[in-house]
């Protein structure tokens, strides 16, 4: 079956007769039960990508495999009418037909969506297609505003080609608004994908009396069943039914999100969890103000106490990062949380993205997220203080470009005024300050406006400047200041204090709450 898919998705001229695909499902129709379950449902898949590759022309794919999927069905006298399915779910024989049955609709429900979603793609394709056309032929005379016309529609038709094909729009740094950053309230923005039109399909799955509502309904009662009860086997391909139904229907998808993200938590098998994640990556995408609400638990997963789960979680997110099918926002501090995990696989994820995202935008994907990492890292009982330190050397060692070095260090410095009282934020403030590789003029002079200068003795008046504050900046800032003095050469440093003290008149400085 592999080899046979294969070559039909290099060799578009291959046939296949109509018998063997009659053969293979009689074969596995009549496959003994004892038979392995695995290369069972392996082989089901198989033979249906090779049908939606290459429908037979007596028949339909999607009708070929309904009336296999009756077949299995009548095996168990399915549905059931008034009899209790857990003493059905006793006899080993019911059992596994019905987790082929429950198998053969997932890649069903899988291939019809793959397929509806290349059409798509084909059809944006081709207008995309016609329209460069039309602008290649129009007039010599408006050639420079037919180019820009082409550009903004071509941008348009590739963000709307997939789902998994939307890209993040470019933060560029202006002089007028040089310190804005987003909200961090915003958390996880996601980007809005193109919603393929599976209306057809979600009729089906809702349709009353139909095939698929009657397993809906099964599924509805044993969601919320105790599933440490049942069968491993059973558990994953039931809910992995039920994400695929919920991923066709916005209906079943506000329904069942509630419980799986319960069980995505809570769930006694890991591979349970493990294949959740996947399936909740998918659903992010097709439904994400369905999910946005879930943005928590969902970075939550990465902290799972099964390592290979953990691992799944935080590379389903870096990739669906990565790849801007999501933007870089709030919960990535998560991610920073595993760069130096005592699990390999883990801190090696982590610190690849970090490495790939370093790169994104000319470096602003990740200057734009550190302030909101910083201060959510200084939180209590997020990490240890030589974690906390590990965590920034590390991500600062990316920071090359003095006008990001100088943009963070103003944006450090407010930080370090919001933070009155907290003295284990200030401290952590003054450490990243102290990471930073300052060697322009401009970054210092932001931070000698920013604070009370520290004068002689003689000149010192301590009604001039908020106790708390004067006190917070000499305990944590001027050994900052004085390692960057260092740095500076003496003629620049000597002309930036002759110019602050012309220039800047000396102010009380008031508390901030």
């Amino acid at each position: 079956m592999q080899i046979i898919s294969n070559l039909l998705i290099t060799k578009t001229s291959y046939n296949i007769p109509n018998e063997f695909y009659d053969l293979i499902i009689k074969k596995l129709l009549d496959s003994n039960i004892q038979s392995n379950q695995h290369s069972w449902i392996n082989c089901m898949k198989q033979i249906i990508t090779i049908l939606f590759l290459r429908e037979p022309i007596q028949i339909s794919a999607n009708d070929l495999i309904m009336k296999f999927l009756h077949s299995l069905a009548d095996q168990i006298q399915w549905p059931l009418y008034n009899i209790d399915y857990q003493s059905k779910l006793n006899d080993t024989s019911w059992k596994i037909i019905f987790i082929r049955m429950l198998a053969l609709i997932n890649t069903l429900l899988t291939q019809r969506i793959q397929k509806h979603e290349c059409n798509n793609l084909s059809s944006i394709k081709k207008i995309h297609k016609q329209k460069n056309t039309f602008i290649t032929n129009d007039d010599d005379d408006n050639e420079t505003n037919n180019e820009n016309s082409f550009i903004s529609s071509s941008s348009s038709a590739a963000a709307a080609a997939s789902p998994i094909t939307s890209t993040v729009s470019r933060q560029l740094f202006d002089n007028e608004d040089e310190d804005t950053i987003d909200s961090p309230e915003d958390h996880l923005t996601f980007i809005q994908p193109q919603q393929s039109d599976l209306s057809h399909l979600e009729n089906e799955l809702l349709q009353l009396n139909s095939f698929f509502y009657s397993i809906e309904k099964w599924i509805e009662t044993f969601i919320y069943e105790d599933h440490s009860l049942y069968d491993e086997n059973l558990v994953l391909t039931s809910i992995l039914t039920c994400t695929r139904m919920m991923y066709v229907s916005t209906i079943l998808c506000s329904k069942y999100v509630d419980r799986i993200f319960e069980l995505s938590k809570i769930c006694t098998y890991s591979s349970v969890r493990s294949a959740l994640i996947v399936s909740l990556g998918d659903l992010l995408l097709r439904h994400p103000n369905i999910l946005e609400p879930f943005t928590p638990q969902f970075y939550a997963q990465i902290h799972d106490k099964d390592l290979n789960v953990g691992e799944t979680a935080l590379c389903t997110i870096a990739i669906l990062i990565l790849r801007e099918m999501i933007k870089v926002r709030g919960y990535i501090s998560e991610i920073a949380l595993c760069l130096f995990h005592s699990h390999t696989p883990i801190s090696s994820i982590a610190q690849h993205f970090f490495d790939e995202l370093s790169l994104r935008q000319r470096g602003m994907a990740l200057f734009n997220v550190l302030p909101d990492i910083i201060s959510r890292l200084s939180m209590n009982n997020i990490c240890t203080l030589d974690l906390f330190h590990q965590i920034i050397s590390y991500l600062f060692s990316f920071i090359k470009n003095d006008r990001h070095c100088e943009i963070l260090v103003k944006r450090l410095c407010r930080q370090f005024k919001q933070a009155s009282g907290d003295d284990r934020k200030r401290a952590n403030i003054a450490f990243c300050l102290s990471k930073l590789n300052i060697k322009t003029l401009a970054s210092y002079r932001i931070l000698k406006e920013n604070f009370p200068h520290i004068m002689e003795k003689n000149e010192q008046n301590e009604d001039d400047y908020d106790k708390e504050e004067h006190l917070a900046w000499k305990k944590y800032l001027m050994p900052v200041l004085n390692d960057i003095e260092r740095r500076l050469k003496p003629t620049e440093l000597n002309s930036s204090k002759s110019l602050s003290s012309s220039t800047t008149p000396k102010r009380k400085v008031s508390r901030l709450s």
